[in-house]
């Protein structure tokens, strides 16, 4: 969102919304993040499970 309002040049609502869907290739915490003209997010998710009490890695969903 920091981003996206240093993008936009404003704290306006609509234009921090525009700046967020024209976000692409971000290097996030969690990964790359590429956000759609809906605003949804495109980026890779880690799956884990519980196995024993601890946290194991599983898979990796691409979109």
């Amino acid at each position: 969102v920091r981003d996206a309002i240093e993008r936009a040049g404003s704290t306006d609502r609509e234009a921090i919304a525009k700046a967020v869907r024209q976000t692409r290739d971000f290097p996030a915490v969690t990964g790359i993040i590429t956000i759609d003209e809906n605003g949804d997010a495109i980026k890779s998710v880690a799956i884990v499970k519980i196995e024993n009490g601890k946290f194991v890695y599983d898979t990796t969903i691409n979109p």
